[in-house]
């Protein structure tokens, strides 16, 4: 994926990951308290099966588009939906099982999306920044440079799930992003060892 057309086309996949997401959630939580009513579901334990069943996988419509020459605009909005749907998926997971599970509010919901989405994305340009620093002071170790790689990236996510209670896994993609846009601090060798 090109960053820089990603970057260029943010908002186009915000949308479509975030207000997409919502959609397909509440249509197919709609239709699953409709169809299986012998189940008996609330309309947030039915939202929370929509939440389930809404996240997206176009990795075959990606290649496809890529054969067909289609333009690169195209593919990177469908790439880049892809990798933040995933992790929008499960912030609503978590939203839909605390509204049907558990005692949380409607505010206490209100804070803990943005705080969860946003903690995530900006955490993880950090942590690319922060990877990409170690990165450009290492010189051709290729065994250093992939191990700060796979470090960054657990850790990234350790510490986004775990110790600053925000997505860990679009604190992932965000690294990922990051660490591509600058890629020049991986040497070619590494570089080709991580696309395997």
């Amino acid at each position: 994926m090109d960053v820089h057309i990603f970057y260029k086309m943010f908002w186009q996949v915000v949308l479509l990951a975030v207000f997409g997401l919502a959609v397909a959630t509440a249509l197919s939580g709609v239709m699953a308290k409709m169809v299986f009513v012998d189940y008996h579901w609330t309309w947030f334990e039915a939202l929370l099966f929509g939440s389930i069943v809404s996240a997206t996988d176009p990795v075959a419509v990606v290649a496809l588009l890529n054969d067909l020459g289609t333009s690169k605009q195209l593919s990177t909005i469908i790439e880049g939906e892809s990798l933040l749907n995933d992790g929008m998926a499960i912030v609503l997971y978590k939203i839909f099982f605390n509204l049907a599970f558990s005692s949380m509010t409607a505010t206490e919901i209100g804070l803990y999306f943005p705080r969860v989405a946003l903690g995530g994305f900006f955490f993880g340009l950090v942590a690319g920044r922060v990877t990409v620093f170690w990165l450009q002071h290492v010189f051709n170790d290729a065994l250093v440079e992939i191990t700060i790689t796979l470090a960054s990236t657990y850790l990234t996510f350790y510490i986004g799930e775990e110790v600053l209670g925000i997505s860990g896994v679009i604190a992932v993609v965000m690294l990922g992003i990051e660490i591509n846009s600058l890629k020049t601090s991986i040497s070619p060798e590494v570089e080709v060892f991580l696309h395997r």
